[in-house]
């Protein structure tokens, strides 16, 4: 899915110079929706990831720089504590 946003021209011109051209712009622009939607519970990290053409090794280091934690319930934390004793029983 593609979706189109408008600037005036100002706007747009001032974007695209603190950016450094129209593809960097874009990939700001794409980058912050994504943490956006992140942040809010919208998407998970493994579909910003896929999205932004990251595995989520590189998207947590993302999220990291952003400051934006991980969201990672005590339920995940759970599972994951349980998956690691059943791969690590002797």
């Amino acid at each position: 899915m593609t979706i189109k946003i408008d600037f005036p021209g100002a706007i747009g011109e001032h974007l695209q110079k603190e950016y450094g051209g129209v593809a960097e712009f874009q990939t700001a622009a794409t980058q912050m929706l994504a943490l956006s939607w992140y942040q809010q519970g919208f998407l998970s990290l493994g579909q910003i990831a896929t999205w932004l053409n990251h595995d989520v090794y590189t998207m947590a280091g993302i999220l990291k720089q952003h400051r934006i934690p991980m969201n990672y319930s005590e339920a995940d934390l759970q599972h994951d504590l349980e998956v690691s004793q059943v791969q690590h029983a002797p």
